[in-house]
């Protein structure tokens, strides 16, 4: 493929990773282990220290996100690639759209970055979680939101962008301070105010973000290697040891290279392959029987990829193996049972990509091969059945072991009741729930897709 062959040009050796609402290329580096030095928070916060830091070996491998020159590079080569990459094949022709390289699916809405940089959103906006400045309830075809943007992740209501010089910035709901401007609802996070948003990007961070991740409330970054949370806290799902919503970034621990968060719990994976956990375990999803954790606890070693769903978890090993824990009500680990699990259980080899949503699991294989399974109540695993929506009685749509969908994905994300996808000739892919535009087909509310269709782009 061709981005195996820029990949030899700059140095590095990509693999696919994911975690929830953020499914992206990124590449892997020897980097060098780095002292914590001063980073500025919005508005004016700084933090210096680094407390309570759990031991970890000696940086060998980590993962660094497309970035600076690399990120230049990377983008210049897949411009000029054309073809190579491939474009949507659902434009009209006259429009033009360059390759997509990044695409995630939130609660009810979806991001992408496209590869000059450009990030488009659609889907739900009743918070202004699609960044426009709009005050439309919802989009229906992908927008444009900003520039120079190398990585995002769309929580629940929110969502969370790194620019190119390393900056942060958040739009969105901000009921739980999961914005981070020190601002949002701060007395009992048991209640609800929706008039705490901000319908446009804000920069939180100044520089020197290297990955992030929006949870259902909860928004997580690294910082040189420091992970970063704050939002929603109330089982303990920002990881700084209280269950004090936060409406201001506060230290979680070190040596992160990539974080994931669920609905109330939070995985990290740090340089030395070591996956932590933390925040609600009434289903397993921490990887333990032990009760809630309000500071992560270590969960298993030698992992390259991480994804928290819904009220599981899903990690990929060195040996490309794939490993799966919490709940299983709907089938979502996977392994021909409705058992939820304490620990984690190996389901399939050869994995290289792997998306925990809400309720449901997708994975690629080594091949390219992309199988669903899980809840199907809305179609969202893809194979043209499903649609049966009573999740509380006896009678609900879905497929405890993988379902194979199509061949020569590069890419999937699987958010609430839908799942996207990016083939390796660059076409773009949703099925499951169309509520409030979300699968960005062109209309609104209408029956959800059972099985994949392609996304389209506006005339301009």
């Amino acid at each position: 493929m061709f981005i195996e062959s820029i990949s030899e040009i700059l140095g590095f050796v990509y693999p696919p990773i994911c975690f929830a609402g953020k499914e992206h290329l990124i590449f892997k580096k020897r980097v060098a282990g780095e002292e914590s030095r001063g980073v500025t928070f919005f508005p004016i916060l700084r933090y210096n220290s680094r407390k309570n830091v759990l031991p970890q070996a000696a940086h060998r491998k980590g993962v660094i996100f497309m970035r600076k020159l690399s990120v230049t590079f990377l983008l210049i080569f897949l411009v000029l690639a054309g073809s190579s990459c491939g474009g949507l094949s659902a434009v009209a022709p006259e429009q033009s759209a360059p390759a997509v390289v990044s695409i995630s699916a939130g609660g009810g809405h979806n991001a992408i970055i496209k590869a000059d940089g450009s990030l488009w959103a659609w889907g739900w906006n009743m918070h202004g979680q699609v960044g426009d400045n709009s005050a439309r309830e919802a989009h229906y075809r992908p927008v444009k939101v900003m520039d120079f943007v190398v990585d995002v992740s769309p929580g629940g209501f929110h969502t969370l962008a790194i620019r190119g010089d390393g900056s942060l910035w958040a739009w969105g709901e901000n009921s739980f301070g999961q914005l981070g401007d020190g601002t949002g609802y701060q007395r009992d996070e048991r209640e609800y105010l929706i008039t705490d948003y901000r319908r446009e990007p804000f920069q939180i961070i100044d520089s020197g973000v290297s990955a992030i991740a929006a949870g259902h409330s909860t928004s997580f970054a690294v910082i040189d290697g420091v992970l970063w949370g704050w939002g929603f806290n109330y089982y303990g799902e920002v990881g700084d040891g209280t269950t004090e919503t936060r409406n201001s970034p506060v230290f979680i621990m070190d040596s992160v290279i990539d974080v994931s968060g669920g609905i109330s719990h939070t995985l990290a994976l740090t340089s030395d392959g070591s996956l932590w956990a933390w925040g609600l375990n009434d289903d397993g999803q921490l990887g333990n029987s032990e009760g809630n954790a309000l500071t992560p606890i270590f969960v298993m070693d030698s992992v390259t990829a991480i994804s928290a769903g819904g009220y599981h978890s899903a990690a990929i090993r060195s040996d490309g193996s794939l490993w799966v824990w919490g709940s299983n009500r709907a089938g979502q680990l996977g392994d021909g049972t409705q058992t939820s699990r304490h620990d984690p259980i190996k389901t399939m080899d050869s994995v290289a990509y792997v998306s925990a949503g809400d309720s449901h699991t997708a994975a690629i294989e080594a091949a390219g091969s992309l199988s669903v399974w899980g809840l199907n109540d809305f179609g969202q695993i893809g194979d043209g059945a499903g649609g049966t929506k009573d999740f509380h009685g006896e009678n609900w749509s879905f497929s405890a072991t993988p379902i194979k969908i199509m061949d020569s994905a590069a890419i999937v994300s699987a958010g609430r009741e839908r799942t996207i996808a990016l083939k390796a000739d660059g076409s773009l892919w949703a099925w499951g729930s169309n509520e409030d535009g979300a699968l960005g087909i062109g209309y609104d509310t209408g029956p959800e897709a059972l099985e994949p269709v392609q996304i389209m782009w506006p005339a301009s």
